[in-house]
């Protein structure tokens, strides 16, 4: 019966052969398993800074030790074609690597792959963006996926590759072809590694763990509440309540208490954070007041009871459309 080998797919990337590789042949990313008989070189896996997760090492261990390790379920391990003939360099599946160097496996199923310059960009450019996409956590059936720490990783080795630029274009680029999701979350990598970068007019102090670290280090205590906001017209109607509703309950607790609140914007550059700033200060309190006075209005005139019905749908055995 013929097997169905599963093959890698990406922007710039060959197939040249699918084929059990003798391990000594691959080069790996790091030195950090085994002697230096087995570690002949280091080529980092820039998608992991933080390396190799033993946890996973020996899940593939016990697979391998216990036969069932499939080589053909799952697209498997990239290598590519180096000056030397017949040696290769590990791109992706380095824990797999490390598991079949760990029973004593002298081979692998592997994909021997190159890359090509493709629409205006670099060799090296695509094969860290399929290094970075491999760890999608979207493709992946396991949780042994990429961080944002690993993508931004990604980034800044491509800038210091000169493959692209620091500018927020190159920076949004990059992170569209590792198939970041999401214009806010894409404007927080990039507001991320713009500071990391040391640039002027980014965004910084974009999580909570990060403005606390920045308030402690200035000798401060730090405030009774600290709250991100991510609309950039300023206004944000859940997230201003959460924030007053905290005021509220806190001064009723102690009608005495000194609050101070911090708020930080998310998502958003630095020109649409000063403007979100000052609509929030114009106009977030006198929004909330208007819903209240207004809440206040229609409850004691009897508005809600006349002209408001809340019903609840019927999800429990013998109930009709409607609860009540």
């Amino acid at each position: 019966m013929k097997v169905e080998c599963k093959e890698p797919k990406g922007i710039g990337l060959k197939v040249v052969e699918m084929k059990f590789v003798e391990l000594s042949k691959i080069r790996r990313h790091s030195d950090e398993y085994f002697d230096n008989t087995v570690n002949r070189m280091s080529v980092k896996n820039i998608v992991r800074p933080e390396g190799i997760t033993e946890a996973y090492v020996q899940k593939f261990r016990r697979l391998i030790k216990n036969g069932k390790y499939d080589h053909y379920h799952h697209i498997p391990p990239v290598v590519l074609e180096t000056e030397e003939e017949g040696e290769y360099d590990s791109l992706t599946g380095e824990h797999r690597l490390v598991a079949h160097q760990g029973e004593g496996e002298r081979t692998m199923w592997v994909a021997v792959c190159r890359f090509e310059e493709t629409e205006g960009k670099a060799v090296g450019y695509w094969a860290s963006i399929y290094q970075s996409n491999e760890n999608n956590p979207e493709d992946r059936v396991d949780d042994n996926v990429r961080t944002d720490d690993g993508t931004i990783s990604a980034v800044k080795n491509q800038i210091k590759e000169g493959w692209i630029t620091s500018s927020e274009k190159d920076l949004k680029m990059s992170l569209k072809d590792q198939q970041i999701k999401g214009s806010k979350k894409i404007q927080n990598l990039v507001n991320r590694i713009q500071a990391d970068l040391g640039m002027k007019g980014c965004v910084r102090l974009t999580t909570n763990d990060e403005v606390e670290r920045a308030i402690l280090k200035n000798g401060e205590k730090l405030p009774a509440i600290i709250r991100s906001m991510n609309n950039k017209g300023g206004i944000d109607p859940d997230y201003d309540y959460r924030l007053f509703k905290e005021v509220v309950d806190r001064l009723e607790e102690d009608p005495n208490e000194m609050i101070e609140a911090i708020i930080y914007h998310v998502g958003m550059n630095s020109d649409e954070v000063k403007a979100a700033r000052e609509m929030k200060e114009k106009y977030s309190r006198g929004l909330l007041l208007h819903y209240a006075v207004k809440f206040i209005e229609y409850q004691t005139n009897g508005t809600f009871d006349k002209q408001l019905k809340i019903r609840f749908i019927g999800q429990l055995d013998g109930e009709k459309l409607y609860a009540n």
